[in-house]
């Protein structure tokens, strides 16, 4: 029988992060280069943004911020899903990494936000190798 204790954490975790989703689309609430240099990238690699994009933008700067600074999976798991629901998918391939990496390597990566576990900013370099697996990562779900 399912921990009914555990689901309700899970959903309040949810709406804590779609809650998150929309700030952030909506009115940036959160620190202003969070999802950098991802947005600028992918706003330049489709000629705009929109809420596609910040939510792939944030999703792959969550999705770093896992493997790096120990957010949580299950946070990012529910981030993802809600963005799929709420804005769909920004579509990109493999084929486009080299070209979306060209606009990253024209901003400032040297200073990327990413969250550890407690929710908060931390800066760090972002290497070649790392941006890929965020976007092979955004790709593959």
């Amino acid at each position: 029988m399912p921990d009914k204790g555990r689901y309700f954490d899970i959903e309040q975790e949810r709406l804590e992060i779609k809650g998150l989703l929309c700030r952030a689309v909506c009115t940036a609430d959160i620190h202003a280069g969070f999802g950098e240099p991802f947005l600028t990238a992918f706003a330049s690699f489709n000629g705009n943004a929109d809420k596609r994009i910040i939510a792939a933008a944030y999703t792959c700067s969550l999705f770093l911020s896992c493997i790096i600074n120990g957010f949580s999976t299950e946070r990012l798991r529910i981030f993802t899903n809600t963005a799929r629901e709420e804005y769909g998918r920004f579509i990109f391939n493999c084929k486009a990494y080299e070209e979306i990496y060209s606009h990253i390597e024209r901003t400032d990566s040297d200073e990327t936000p990413l969250l550890n576990k407690e929710g908060n900013c931390e800066f760090r370099s972002l290497s070649k190798n790392e941006i890929f697996e965020a976007l092979d990562f955004y790709t593959n779900q």
